[in-house]
């Protein structure tokens, strides 16, 4: 699954596991939502979960862009 925002596309990776009994969904430094969830959990039923919450997971994903291009800035020495 991809999440659209902007034009930009995010992969969506699914790890369903048998001791979850709720729905968790991480953004992480490369860019792509984790979603956890149960064996039982239907995929019309994450789709409804993220687009919920899609407007935090985009202010995430901003917050990490603005973090990686910080640190990929060059480091001025002053002498």
């Amino acid at each position: 699954m991809k999440l659209d925002v902007d034009g930009k596309y995010y992969d969506i990776v699914i790890e369903k596991k048998a001791s979850n009994r709720n729905t968790y969904i991480r953004v992480k430094e490369d860019m792509n939502i984790y979603v956890s969830c149960n064996y039982f959990t239907t995929k019309g039923m994450i789709e409804k979960v993220l687009f919920r919450v899609k407007g935090y997971s985009v202010s995430v994903m901003l917050w990490w862009e603005v973090r990686v291009t910080w640190t990929l800035l060059p480091t001025v020495v002053l002498e």
